[in-house]
């Protein structure tokens, strides 16, 4: 009897998170119907490119999705759908691993995940949200389900491990930050130090041996950019990298929100951070007549260091990396945190049998401040897909009647069309904003050549080809000393020989280009 009970539970508690997701932050994206950069590739091209960046376990599922479809084509929503399933179950194992009684704190405990802003992008993917969310799957069935089988649990955990990092490389320190989480978790529950000494080495080669068979088997498929990005420091001489790597981080995350906001949130992180240091102070202190005085003081210390331990997990071994990558979407950690933050303060308040109000509280205040971002980065989209729909349907046709008139065949975009005036007034105060949506009209761009894809055909981006330095530079020189031929509301566009030179924004003159040598 007690086992349907809990089954019914934790089938209200997914389809409760499954529908604050759906229509709090998923439907907010998906009503903008933008394709979110590697989107608009896949969707015109439909390469299967996951291998490339190791991640080998997304092109299989993906492949599955699409009955091994020569080419992807776009089937979204479904695979964001999906996404949010996942997402709503692997919150049903959290509350369910950590005694999370109450339905509404359950919801709002789990849903970091997958509603924090940084973990927008990943939910805005049409082809890559379903990996990104198996990822996040993998990375926490070791914490939330393993332990509950007495037999190979900890090599299905190293297993689990190992597909995390196959489907999504990032997601790997969600893990590493629940294992903090646990370490604290167990010293609420009064666990032996040296119980808590055994989980922490026993997850740190749960995690090894999955990076270690990583490396091994598929890190060296990994070609092009991520290969770029994936270089470790290799000697001590390196650890001014780290340190940059830390302060850019820090800077990054802290001008994600403007002054306002953090007003109002950055109290609830430093509240938040105190917490696990309270606990471990209290921890230390409870047996200190016990135990050996060395020890006592050892557990201080790592009460002290324990938060900004985790707080280093949000990069997790990123911050070795020569050339850190800081997008969004490589954040998910910043979810695991919140949750994890949000479960020590409601266990260690139920423990100290204090009122469940401030949990209520500040897990209520976080979400707001979630699904308000969702929404206000939802419309964002929308507008911004207007927007570029409209400069690009109107460059189209000057493009193709340019291709009758002067033989045209090469395009070099100057400058950038940037946010839609709803978009920008978004920015200014959600700063993220700009880093979440990439405008598709910029000079050298990933995005570029597909947005002029779209829209039309037989018209070359110059800076996609081969020798595109050595080309752009003289035409930009050229373009600069003519007038403009046609003024658009949003650029100018000019001809150089073939070629049509699309300057943004329309007042702004052609870019003169520094001598040829100088060009990166």
């Amino acid at each position: 009897m007690q086992s349907r009970t809990d089954s019914l539970n934790r089938k209200v508690l997914f389809g409760a998170l499954f529908t604050v997701y759906l229509l709090l932050v998923l439907y907010p994206i998906l009503r903008a119907d933008r394709y979110n950069n590697d989107d608009l590739m896949r969707a015109l091209w439909g390469p299967y490119i996951w291998i490339d960046n190791g991640r080998p376990l997304s092109a299989l599922v993906m492949r599955a999705l699409e009955f091994n479809a020569a080419q992807l084509v776009d089937i979204s929503p479904l695979p964001q759908l999906l996404a949010i399933a996942l997402l709503a179950w692997t919150g049903v194992l959290i509350a369910q691993r950590y005694a999370i009684r109450s339905l509404s704190l359950g919801v709002m405990i789990a849903l970091p995940l997958g509603a924090q802003p940084f973990f927008l992008e990943n939910i805005s993917y049409r082809f890559d949200a379903l990996p990104m969310a198996l990822a996040v799957l993998f990375a926490l069935l070791p914490i939330t389900t393993t332990p509950l089988i007495r037999r190979h649990g900890w090599w299905l955990g190293a297993l689990s491990l190992l597909a995390c990092l196959c489907f999504y490389q990032p997601a790997i320190n969600i893990f590493l930050i629940f294992v903090l989480l646990n370490i604290v978790h167990g010293q609420i529950q009064r666990i032996s130090p040296r119980e808590l000494l055994i989980e922490l080495v026993s997850r740190g080669l749960q995690a090894m041996l999955a990076v270690a068979a990583y490396q091994l088997t598929v890190a060296p498929s990994i070609v092009g950019w991520v290969k770029m990005h994936s270089v470790m420091i290799s000697s001590t001489q390196q650890l001014g990298i780290v340190r940059t790597n830390v302060v850019n981080l820090g800077a990054y995350l802290a001008n994600a929100f403007d002054a306002s906001w953090m007003l109002i949130f950055a109290p609830l992180a430093v509240f938040a951070l105190l917490v696990p240091i309270v606990v471990g102070v209290r921890y230390a202190m409870s047996g200190r007549r016990e135990r050996p005085l060395w020890l006592t003081a050892l557990l201080l210390l790592c009460s002290g260091l324990l938060p900004l331990a985790a707080m280093a997990c949000i990069a997790g071994p990123m911050i070795l990396a020569r050339d850190l990558i800081i997008v969004p979407r490589v954040f998910v950690g910043v979810g695991a945190l919140l949750s994890a933050a949000l479960i020590i303060m409601h266990a260690a308040l139920d423990t100290w049998r204090r009122s469940p109000r401030w949990s209520f509280a500040v897990a209520g205040l976080w979400t707001a401040g979630m699904v308000v971002f969702a929404n206000v980065y939802g419309n964002a989209l929308a507008s911004q897909k207007q927007y570029e729909d409209r400069i690009g349907a109107r460059l189209a046709d000057d493009l193709a009647e340019l291709k009758t008139t002067h033989g045209l065949h090469r395009l070099l975009l100057d400058g950038s069309n940037g946010l839609s005036p709803v978009a920008a007034h978004a920015a200014e105060r959600f700063h993220l904003i700009r880093q979440l949506i990439n405008p598709y009209l910029q000079g050298y761009s990933f995005n570029a050549r597909n947005f002029i894809s779209h829209y039309t055909t037989g018209v070359e981006d110059i800076r996609w080809l081969d020798d595109s330095n050595a080309v752009a530079a003289p035409l930009l020189m050229q373009a600069c000393k003519l007038p403009a031929l046609l003024t658009r509301n949003n650029y100018t566009l000019r001809i150089v020989g073939d070629a049509a030179i699309v300057t943004f924004p329309a007042d702004r003159p052609a870019s003169c280009a520094p001598p040829l040598e100088a060009v990166p």
